[in-house]
């Protein structure tokens, strides 16, 4: 609004009022956009999060079943059924169990330093 120097302001002209109202309309449209923006990158922050956890899911499960098969592959060249087989299970469980507690701790350490402290 412009002042004519008098106490009482002015409206705006009709030229003013519709450069005023685009401008406001523009304003809104990229506001619109930033929080829309802000929902995604949250989104595809918890979306990345499920799939470190499924992907540790299936590493647990192929360093498990690795060991195993290549024993039960090994003993059946050599003919020591089952032992080669079980010690290849126990040597893949030991090793996964190894993967997810480093892995999990390094998750942790990582969302540590994403968290927002409070007061």
């Amino acid at each position: 609004m412009a002042d004519n120097g008098d106490s009482k302001p002015v409206p705006p002209s009709s030229g003013e009022y519709q450069k005023l109202h685009h401008e406001a309309e523009s304003l809104r449209q990229i506001g619109g956009e930033s929080k829309a923006q802000q929902t995604r990158a949250q989104s595809l922050g918890e979306m990345n999060k499920y799939m470190r956890y499924s992907g540790m899911g299936v590493q647990f499960v192929v360093m498990m079943g690795l060991p195993m098969v290549l024993g039960w592959w090994i003993d059946g060249l050599v003919g020591t059924r089952p032992w080669l087989m079980v010690g290849g299970a126990v040597l893949g469980i030991v090793a996964a169990m190894v993967s997810v507690i480093r892995t999990v701790a390094r998750m942790e350490r990582q969302d540590e330093r994403h968290t927002p402290k409070g007061p």
